[in-house]
């Protein structure tokens, strides 16, 4: 099922535009309420029917109107819809352009209770507001304590933790652009730090909250004079709130900000409590959490596994990983590479910062590999042996898979996990897969840029991620954002991969093969069927036991395959 994404760069240029809008406008009702007739019509628009009620119902969302599904998720009720936000909606009243979209609203969190985390997306679609016009989200619940948003939330909207009388602390992420009148009445809420991403706040978002301390990380936001786009408005806070900003952000020292005359106490009178924080940026965020694919690793003596490390949060500033082995003489580690060297046990630990996690390790004794039925079944049109000897001692001559290793070995496609480990009957991580075919480039250079959030600079896979990013070979998880590049890459993501490679190759990928026949092909996701059907076609996949087994996870010697008759089709 097609997924659509917000497009961010339309929505910030439709508020961009607000700021033409005449102040004098403030009160004309007909030019704040017409819509063009377009904004009325949201069904003639593509991409209306891409959530179907099937689909809907299938994943606990039920119908909510014509164009509208409920679920609730840990005590709060989501309404997924297509329409605009509310930005879209209402602060550029006279656009004749908009992009309805498929997206999540927080509509009810009234029952909640304690800490509130609000994700970024369920079930694949972006959870963007928080509330809306009419709908107040949280309003008068007092029993909720903190609230956490997760990265995407973009808006809070009207009235979301209106009277939330017992919420003391509010943690807004990197992705937000705008705060409407959304805190008024909390008695426990005692500071707040804005992200430097908020564009746009209403003048009175912050009155009548019991604020001692608002920092701005950013530079100065738009105020509104109101929800429907008019400007140059004073932010009203409480005349005891002490404001926060860096000097080395804009906006705040021009003749309206630097003696604190762009903000007005609840008496209406002069508030002047701006502070500078002379000589610096936005805090630098550390790395808080280290977070590791597995927490327990078991290998045989010279044999290896990968443990891939994610930082959290995702904006730290510094996302660098060091390994380190408790006992290098029962196992040693490279970036996360894992190998066995003697039986016993120790620990492995990955360290960013003040952050760390560990990985328990058990070693036990090698024994002789004796040959195995493959997963994929030999092929008669598979390369020959070449006539090479592989270091590796887990490769015999004889297994089936010799000849597919030393394919994909001499053309330096694949290496070992170590000089004799090629490890063939370990499972391959997207990232790896990724390595490959940057391999199969001649590994061109690549400028480092934050894409995912779950692949920092200077690790392995980096470069090869990001350059198939750029090449639109991988887009990452929907429902995430996230690569996953710890994650063991399957059979249909594997075919996925290798059809947009060869698409961005130019090649000829129009082949297809009717794989019904398969008793497991209706298994095979709508995102990855035209690929496995090419990939049938050209016989790079032939099936696992008489069976396509898409979401099998897939083992190094079966890769060294796929991709050496991937290679052997095209003549790569």
């Amino acid at each position: 099922m097609k997924k659509r994404m917000v497009n961010l760069v339309l929505a910030i240029g439709l508020i961009v535009s607000m700021v033409t809008v005449p102040v004098s406008a403030a009160g004309n009702g007909e030019e704040q309420g017409e819509k063009p007739e377009n904004v009325r019509n949201l069904m003639d628009y593509p991409g209306y029917d891409d959530v179907t009620d099937e689909w809907a119902a299938a994943n606990g969302w039920s119908k909510n109107g014509d164009n509208g599904y409920l679920k609730t998720v840990d005590g709060i009720l989501y309404n997924l819809d297509f329409r605009w936000t509310y930005w879209e909606q209402y602060l550029d009243p006279k656009a004749e352009i908009y992009d309805p979209h498929w997206f999540i609203t927080v509509k009810d969190g009234k029952d909640a209770a304690g800490v509130v985390e609000i994700p970024g997306s369920i079930d694949g679609y972006p959870v963007l507001t928080i509330g809306s016009m009419e709908q107040n989200a949280f309003i008068n619940n007092n029993q909720i304590t903190e609230v956490i948003m997760a990265e995407g939330v973009q808006e809070i909207a009207y009235h979301s933790f209106y009277n939330c009388d017992s919420l003391t602390k509010v943690i807004m992420p990197e992705s937000l652009l705008y705060i409407d009148v959304a805190f008024v009445g909390n008695d426990s809420l005692k500071e707040l730090t804005i992200p430097a991403s908020v564009k746009w706040v209403v003048w009175s978002s912050f009155n009548g909250v019991a604020l001692e301390k608002i920092t701005f990380e950013g530079n100065a936001p738009q105020f509104l004079n109101g929800r429907h786009g008019l400007v140059d408005a004073n932010l009203t806070i409480n005349r005891n709130t002490e404001v926060y900003r860096y000097s080395n952000t804009v906006g705040w020292d021009n003749d309206n900000w630097k003696n604190g005359a762009a903000i007005s106490g609840t008496l209406g009178k002069e508030y002047k409590s701006i502070h500078v924080i002379e000589n610096g940026d936005p805090p630098v965020v550390e790395a808080s959490a280290v977070k590791v694919s597995q927490d327990a690793v078991s290998v045989k003596a010279g044999e290896s596994a990968t443990v891939i490390a994610t930082v959290e949060p995702d904006n730290a500033a510094d996302k660098t990983v060091t390994w380190t082995s408790a006992n290098p003489e029962i196992a040693t580690v490279n970036n996360g590479t894992i190998t066995g060297v003697a039986a016993g046990t120790t620990t492995i630990t990955a360290v960013c910062g003040k952050a760390s996690a560990s990985v328990a390790v058990t070693v036990t004794a090698n024994e002789p590999i004796e040959p195995t039925d493959p997963e994929e079944p030999d092929n008669p049109d598979d390369p020959a042996e070449p006539e090479i000897n592989l270091p590796f001692t887990d490769v015999p001559k004889g297994a089936w898979f010799y000849g597919t290793v030393a394919d994909v070995y001499e053309k330096g496609l694949m290496t070992g996990l170590t000089d004799t480990i090629f490890g063939p009957n370990d499972k391959l991580a997207r990232a790896q897969f990724a390595t490959i075919l940057w391999r199969m480039e001649d590994e061109p250079a690549v400028a480092f840029e934050q894409k995912f959030p779950d692949v920092p600079d200077s690790q392995f896979y980096t470069k090869a991620v990001l350059w198939a990013a750029d090449a639109g070979i991988v887009t990452g998880y929907t429902d995430t954002g996230k690569f996953g590049p710890g994650d063991n890459i399957n059979r249909e993501q594997m075919a996925v991969m290798m059809f947009r490679y060869a698409d961005y190759l130019g090649l000829d990928t129009s082949q297809r093969a009717d794989f019904s026949s398969y008793p497991d092909a209706a298994n095979v996701n709508s995102f990855a069927k035209d690929a496995m059907s090419w990939c049938v076609a050209n016989g790079i996949i032939t099936g696992d036991n008489g069976k396509l087994n898409p979401q099998a996870e897939t083992v190094r010697a079966v890769c060294a395959t796929i991709i050496s008759r991937f290679c052997d089709t095209y003549g790569l």
